[in-house]
């Protein structure tokens, strides 16, 4: 039996992958370089192509812009903040913001959006659609997006990894029999970066 370090995001309709095997799409299996750690490679699917999409899809970032990311902590917003480099993020408006946490509404934003903002959240129903018809008057939009499993973003994410300018932080690593612990600790908002289940961790 022919044997590989793979990793990939498995579609949300399968839901996750909290076991020692599981199956998915194969046009969504990315290689794990020999010297990424599995529980990098654990932490790297969601939080990276979330990541990736959110501002290079959706937002998109191009140079010069102002980002805030909301939720900077999580690992989602931790993988955003590095993929934006060099991007500034200062001032009180912001050209794109990007809801990593998934606790703001456009409502609430438009004013701190320039003509031409957008806002995108992983929460769906944070963009009232009357509100973002509304706000397209003055070019301000905004969108709730889900990710969606890509081999080419993944890889995408591994070679950002490669080239050292991404790297998954993990807040903590749990062994597959303590996933009751595991979801315990990822409930408790203090955490900082992805909670990661390995084998023997």
């Amino acid at each position: 039996m022919l044997c590989a370090r793979v990793m990939a995001l498995q579609s949300p309709v399968v839901g996750g992958a909290w076991a020692d095997y599981t199956v998915c799409n194969r046009d969504a299996v990315v290689m794990i370089p020999d010297w990424m750690t599995m529980a990098e490679a654990a932490a790297m699917p969601l939080a990276g192509t979330t990541a990736l999409q959110a501002l290079r899809h959706h937002g998109p970032i191009t140079s010069g812009m102002r980002l805030l990311v909301n939720g900077a902590n999580t690992s989602i917003g931790l993988m955003a903040v590095q993929i934006a480099k060099p991007i500034s993020y200062l001032g009180q408006r912001w050209d794109l913001i990007f809801d990593a946490q998934g606790n703001l509404r456009f409502i609430d934003l438009t004013d701190c959006l320039p003509n031409g903002g957008r806002f995108v959240s992983l929460r769906p129903g944070a963009v009232d659609p009357l509100v973002n018809l509304v706000s397209r008057l003055w070019s301000k939009t905004g969108t709730s997006i889900q990710v969606t499993p890509s081999a080419m973003d993944l890889r995408n994410v591994r070679d950002l990894w490669k080239a050292g300018k991404i790297n998954p932080v993990i807040d903590r690593a749990f062994d597959m029999r303590n996933i009751e612990a595991a979801q315990r600790h990822a409930a408790n908002a203090d955490h900082r970066g992805a909670v990661v289940l390995v084998r023997g961790g």
